[in-house]
């Protein structure tokens, strides 16, 4: 598994920043895959069984947000799940200040044990449904950032969002060719900032829609 984490992170359809610790970047993905191995036939964290098949999907798929995130920015990842693609981008920016939210007790409890078995600072779960969380004065409006992966449309994913967000704060939420922008009423508080063609493992090309809250 190692040595196929280390070619995974060499692939050219990531186009990871330079790492100044790709050895590792690599252990820690490892640990973590081996944690998601033990979870995964208890509380289903994934429909994939196989964890090389989450490596070169969940895994490959999640760190390509690395490239629209600004690793000082405080971040926070709606509907984490299996940690996807959150857990991927605190290992490798381990610096990047994030929050998980997650509606279902059972995965809060695996976030938190990847949390602790990785020794993850400035990071929190956070056990609650978007609209709960939204209501929580330590959480409304206090990001930078915010991430999806798989979480419903475009415009909902803008929705959840907005509470939590500074003015000017972005929204990065990875779609098809055949979704997007095209679903965001022209009067809505956000602008589509930039769209980042990318490329699966397997060469399916979709996008990295990065949104922005108007001030």
């Amino acid at each position: 598994m190692d040595a196929l984490i280390a070619d995974l992170l060499r692939h050219p359809n990531l186009q990871l920043p330079e790492l100044a610790d790709p050895a590792g970047v690599a252990q820690s993905l490892s640990r973590f895959l081996r944690l998601w191995e033990k979870w995964n036939p208890k509380i289903q964290l994934t429909s994939e069984k196989d964890a090389v098949e989450v490596l070169r999907q969940h895994v490959f798929d999640s760190l390509q947000y690395a490239r629209a995130m600004t690793p000082s920015e405080k971040t926070l990842d709606i509907g984490s799940g299996g940690g996807f693609p959150a857990i991927p981008l605190k290992i490798l920016f381990p610096g990047l200040p994030l929050t998980l939210l997650e509606s279902q007790r059972k995965k809060t409890g695996f976030l938190h044990a990847v949390g602790a078995e990785l020794r993850f600072q400035d990071f929190q779960v956070v056990n609650a449904r978007a609209e709960e969380a939204a209501a929580d004065p330590a959480l409304a409006g206090s990001f930078d950032c915010v991430t999806y992966r798989a979480v419903g449309s475009t415009v909902q994913c803008l929705a959840w969002a907005r509470p939590f967000l500074k003015p000017g704060g972005r929204v990065v939420v990875k779609k098809g060719l055949e979704e997007g922008e095209a679903e965001v009423p022209a009067n809505d508080p956000f602008v589509l900032d930039r769209a980042i063609p990318i490329f699966g493992h397997d060469g399916k090309e979709s996008r990295l829609l990065v949104f922005r809250l108007q001030a």
